[in-house]
This record gives C-alpha cells, sequence and structure tokens, in this order.
C-alpha cells in the first residue's frame, strides 16, 4: 500500500496546501546542492512529495547530493519503521543512479549537517511548526545515531574525545536556549537528547575550563527551580532530568565539584 494517497482528494489537497512550506523551509536550510541546481531539478523533489513518482526519486538520487535526508524529510509516512524501510532502501539504491561512483549517501558530514536543522535559532525564518516542518523527532529518530557509541562507529576514533566535548558543551547551550524561551518548545529534541548529553560529558569532561556554557544552563536551571510556575510541563521535566544527571555520583568529579561551587556561591 503506498504511502500517497492519491485516489484521495482530500489528502491530495492537503499535500499540494503543505508543499509551499516544505519548499521555503527546504531552500532555506541550506541544503547542499538545492540553490545551485537547475529549477527542473527542484521540480522532481515537488513531484515526489505530491505523487511518490519512482522516475523523480531516480532523479533526486541523481542530482542531490543529501538525498536521503531530503526524502525522509518529504516523505508522507509519520510511521518510525516505514522511514527506516526508506533509510535502508535509499542507501541501497542511490549508488546505481548518483552521478559520481564515490558518492557516499550517509556520513558523519550528513550528521553534522542536520544536527543543527533540528534545533530553534531565532535569526533563522521558516514556515510551519519548524524549519523540518513538525518532523523534527521522526526524522532524528531514523537519520541519527541514538548513542554516542552509535555516533563514534562513524567517525574516527581520534575525533571521538571533541565529538563527546562538543555535545556537552553544544547540550549545555540548547538546554539553556529552550529553558529561556516560550516558543516552539514541543518539537524540539533537546528534551529527548539527555541521555546522549550524559554519555557526551562522561567523555567529553576532564576539566571545567571555560564553561561558560554549562554555567549559563545552571542559571536556568536555578531559575526554574525558583519559580516552576513560569514554565511549561515539557521544560519542567526537561530541568528534572538534568537535575538527576547532576546529582549522579558517577560524573565527572571535576563537574560534581563545579556545579557545588556555582550553587554555594549564588
Amino acid at each position: 500500500m503506498s504511502d500517497w494517497k492519491l485516489d484521495d482528494k482530500e489528502w491530495v489537497k492537503a499535500r499540494k496546501k503543505a508543499w509551499p512550506e516544505y519548499k521555503f523551509n527546504i531552500e532555506k536550510s541550506g541544503m547542499h546542492g538545492w540553490i545551485n541546481l537547475e529549477k527542473e531539478h527542484h521540480n522532481y523533489v515537488k513531484e515526489y512529495f505530491l505523487t511518490g513518482s519512482r522516475l523523480a526519486l531516480e532523479a533526486i538520487y541523481k542530482y542531490y547530493e543529501d538525498s536521503l535526508l531530503l526524502e525522509l524529510w518529504i516523505h508522507p509516512s509519520e510511521s518510525t519503521q516505514c522511514l527506516k524501510d526508506v533509510f535502508i532502501r535509499h542507501l541501497k539504491e542511490k549508488p546505481a543512479f548518483a552521478r559520481y561512483k564515490k558518492t557516499v549517501t550517509y556520513s558523519i558530514g550528513d550528521i553534522k549537517f542536520f544536527r543543527p536543522l533540528c534545533f530553534y535559532e531565532e535569526n533563522i525564518k521558516f514556515k510551519g511548526s519548524s524549519r523540518l516542518n513538525g518532523r523534527d523527532r521522526l526524522i532524528d529518530a531514523v537519520f541519527m545515531p541514538q548513542t554516542l557509541s552509535e555516533e563514534f562507529l562513524l567517525a574516527n576514533k581520534d575525533e571521538h574525545y571533541t565529538i563527546a566535548r562538543n555535545h556537552f558543551l553544544g547540550g549545555c547551550t540548547q538546554f539553556e536556549d529552550f529553558f529561556a524561551r516560550d516558543n516552539n518548545l514541543d518539537v524540539d529534541i533537546c528534551q529527548i537528547k539527555v541521555a546522549y548529553w550524559k554519555d557526551a560529558l562522561m567523555i567529553g569532561v576532564d576539566s571545567v575550563d571555560n564553561f561558560k556554557a554549562f554555567e549559563w544552563m545552571l542559571e536556568e536551571l536555578d531559575k526554574v527551580a525558583l519559580h516552576p510556575e513560569n514554565y511549561q510541563p515539557c521544560q519542567l521535566k526537561l530541568a528534572q532530568e538534568i537535575e538527576a544527571v547532576l546529582v549522579d555520583p558517577t560524573i565527572p568529579l571535576a563537574l560534581q565539584e563545579r556545579v557545588a561551587t556555582l550553587r554555594t556561591a549564588s
């Protein structure tokens, strides 16, 4: 059974109505090669979005460097399992259509490109509920490693510490921002990344030098604790999960001491 319900007039109508928002967000996201391709190649994306055309998909394989992310984004299914099947099929099929024999369908570079798309940035314009049209968690569950160990498998061993440290500090910044605003919270994937963040801090924290991002996050956490009535349930839940990590006796001693020092001084 096709995920494109072309015999359902209401489905077709809704799909056509949704396309302008998708088109705007894809263009503004800076997808590799989207801006530099001919308009006829853009039309293949629209055709696949609306009809699921096999010929359009083959053209996407051929012309789009990040075709895997693009297909997961514009595919109509909202089933994680279905999109996992799409992921596997795409990896198998793309090499036969790619213009360059050395094209890599999925790499650590794709992960680095995708991750910022999921996090809210005040100065970036988008249409709809998010830059990824509300599909943030769904695509993340399929496209992204779900543990730090899985991500390490895609990277060289000498990159592991840097990756972990960047995840730790980046997570602090994303959490801080999540607590400091009251909009676009529901689709933000940072609220489901606490376990990932903890894994990163266990590896990427060997000192507390230049930990401003962590300090600022801690300040926001303290505000939540002081005035929980000012925050939404998803923010309160995230705060509780982060606090559970901070009191875990297995986290690096340097971080435990930094938390104690900062909170004693405040």
